[in-house]
C-alpha cells in the first residue's frame, strides 16, 4: 500500500519501532522528506534503497543507534545501504545523521549541504534527544566529530556549531584547517591533545573574519593548550562572544589575548580586544592561569553576569595587574563563585571587588590568601588606608537582589567590606560564614528580616561587642563566630 503513494512528499516514521525500512519506500519517487529520527530499533536500510529517492531533499536519521551501514571490508556490504548513496541524491540539502567512525568509507566526503547535523563517533546528548521541538529539524549546520575530520571537510566552511573530540594531528584550528570559521557560533573542543592554540598568527596573518560570529566557547581536557591566540587580533575579534567554559586545561597560561598597545608613531590597525557581549565565564582546573582577564578588556565587561572559578592553583587575580588604578563597571554581574583558589589575593590592596545591585549569589570557599572582599558600586582599587573613613561618614549600600552569601574557609579574611560601609541585604535567604576566624564584619538581622553587615574599625573583638551591642530590634552574632543558614529566621 505504501509503495502506491506515488505523490507522497513527506514520510515520517519518527520514534516508531521498525527494525528495517520497507523496500517499497524506494518506489516513492516524489518523496521530498524522510524522517526516521529516534527509530532506535532500526537496524537496516536495504542496499541502493536511498539512492532511488532521487527527489529527496531532507533526510533525518539522528538517534538511530542500531542502524548499520555497509563498508568496503564488510561481508554484508551488499546487504546494507552505504554512505556513498547520500552523495548520489542530487537534491539532498538537509541531513541529520549519527554514525560510528567504523562505518565511514575510506575517502568518503560529505558533499556541501545547506543544513546538517552530523555526529561521527559521538553519542548525542540525552538532554538534546528529549527536546521534542527539535525532532524534525535539528541544529542547523552542526558537526560533532570524534578523531577523523576528513569526511566533513566540505562542511567546515558553513559549520555553525562544532564539537571536536580526541582529534589529533592539528596544532591549531587556524591556519591548520585552512578555514576562517566565519559562520561558527559555538565551538566545543575536548581532548585534542595536539592543539597548543586555537589561532596561530605567528607566521601568517589571520583573516579578519576568523571567529567573527563565535558566541560560545567550551574547552575541556585540552592538556597541551596554552592560549587561545598567540598574537593580538584586529578590532572586532570575539566581540560577539557570550559564553566561555574552560576545564582541565593545565598548560593554559593566557585565556584571552592581550591587546597590543601602539604609540602614535606606529602604523597599522589597532589590536584592541573587546568582550562587550561576554555574559558567562566558568573556569575550572586550569593550574597555570594567573589571571582571567587582561586589564585591556576590563572596561568592556559590562554584560558579564556569571563568573565561576574553581580549582585554579596559581590564580592570583581576576583581572591582570590590579596594582594599577582603574575603574571597571560590572553592572550586570549576578552570580559569583570562587572556590579552591589558594593564591587568590596576597596583599590587602588586592581585595576582591565586585559589583552592586545586580548581585544575587556570592560564594567564596577555600581561598586562604584572601584578606578583603569588597563589594562596591564600581570595581576600583582602594588607594591608601581604608580605615581612615570615620564613623560619621558611614555609607549605606543596599544589595536588593542578593539571596545567597557564602564565606567559607577563609582563614585570612579580615573584612567583607571597607570600614565605614553598612550593607543591607533585604531578600537574603541563605547566609553562611564559617571558618573565617579573623573577620571583623558583624552580621545581624533586624525586625524587618533584613540582614545587615558592618565592619568595625577596632581590632579587638571585646571592644566591638561592648561598643556596638545589638538593639532590641535586631539579632546579632559575635564577630568571628560561625553563621549557618538563616532560612528559619528570615521566613
Amino acid at each position: 500500500m505504501l509503495g502506491k503513494l506515488k505523490s507522497l512528499h513527506i514520510l515520517s516514521l519518527s520514534r516508531s519501532d521498525i527494525t528495517e525500512l520497507p523496500t517499497v519506500v524506494g518506489d516513492l519517487e516524489n518523496l521530498r522528506l524522510l524522517d526516521l529520527s529516534y527509530c532506535r530499533d532500526l537496524r537496516r536500510i536495504a542496499h541502493n534503497l536511498i539512492q532511488r529517492l532521487s527527489n529527496l531533499e531532507e533526510l533525518y536519521l539522528h538517534d538511530c543507534s542500531s542502524l548499520k551501514w555497509a563498508t568496503e571490508n564488510s561481508y554484508y556490504s551488499s546487504y546494507y545501504s552505504s554512505l556513498s548513496e547520500l552523495n548520489s541524491l542530487p537534491k539532498l540539502v538537509v541531513i541529520s545523521l549519527d554514525i560510528s567512525s567504523e562505518h565511514l568509507l575510506d575517502g568518503f566526503v560529505f558533499r556541501r549541504l545547506w543544513s546538517f547535523d552530523v555526529c561521527i563517533g559521538i553519542k548525542r546528548e540525552r538532554r538534546y534527544r528529549k527536546r521534542r521541538d527539535l525532532e524534525t529539524c535539528p541544529i542547523s549546520r552542526s558537526l560533532r566529530i570524534n578523531k577523523s575530520l576528513d569526511a566533513c571537510k566540505q562542511l567546515f566552511e558553513d559549520v555553525e556549531s562544532l564539537e571536536l573530540d580526541d582529534v589529533e594531528g592539528h596544532p591549531n584550528l587556524i591556519p591548520s584547517l585552512d578555514l576562517e570559521f566565519r559562520k561558527l557560533t559555538s565551538l566545543d573542543l575536548r581532548r585534542c591533545h595536539s592543539m597548543q592554540c586555537l589561532i596561530d598568527a605567528s607566521k601568517q596573518q589571520v583573516p579578519i573574519t576568523a571567529f567573527s560570529n563565535l558566541r560560545k566557547l567550551s574547552l575541556s581536557r585540552m592538556f597541551h593548550l596554552e592560549e587561545m591566540c598567540n598574537a593580538p587580533q584586529r578590532e572586532g575579534f570575539l566581540q560577539k562572544l557570550e559564553e566561555v567554559i574552560v576545564s582541565d586545561c593545565g598548560e593554559m597560561q593566557v585565556l584571552f589575548p592581550i591587546a597590543e598597545l601602539r604609540s602614535m608613531e606606529q602604523e597599522g590597525p589597532s589590536r584592541h580586544l573587546s568582550l562587550q557581549s561576554l555574559k558567562i565565564v566558568e573556569i575550572e582546573g586550569c593550574n597555570n592561569l594567573k589571571y582571567i582577564f587582561p586589564m585591556s578588556v576590563a572596561n568592556s565587561l559590562g554584560q558579564l553576569h556569571t563568573l565561576k572559578i574553581k580549582s585554579c592553583s596559581q590564580l592570583e587575580d581576576i583581572i591582570q595587574d590590579r596594582q594599577v588604578a582603574y575603574k571597571c563597571l560590572l553592572q550586570s554581574l549576578r552570580e559569583v563563585s570562587l572556590i579552591d583558589l589558594p593564591q587568590l589575593k596576597k596583599t590587602d590592596v588586592n581585595g576582591v571587588l565586585l559589583t552592586q545591585s545586580s548581585l544575587q549569589k556570592l560564594t567564596v570557599y577555600n581561598c586562604p590568601q584572601l584578606t578583603h572582599f569588597i563589594i562596591s558600586t564600581t570595581i576600583q582599587v582602594f588607594e591608601g588606608d581604608e580605615t581612615n573613613l570615620n564613623k560619621e561618614e558611614e555609607k549605606v549600600i543596599c544589595l536588593p537582589q542578593l539571596r545567597t552569601l557564602v564565606l567559607d574557609e577563609l582563614p585570612n579574611l579580615v573584612s567583607f567590606s571597607p570600614v565605614g560601609y553598612h550593607f543591607v541585604f533585604q531578600p537574603l535567604r541563605c547566609l553562611k560564614v564559617k571558618g573565617c576566624p579573623n573577620i571583623t564584619t558583624r552580621f545581624s538581622v533586624d525586625s524587618e528580616k533584613s540582614v545587615h553587615a558592618k565592619t568595625q574599625a577596632s581590632q579587638s573583638v571585646d571592644e566591638i561587642i561592648v561598643e556596638e551591642p545589638a538593639t532590641a530590634q535586631e539579632t546579632a552574632w559575635p564577630i568571628c563566630s560561625d553563621l549557618k543558614r538563616l532560612k528559619d529566621m528570615l521566613n
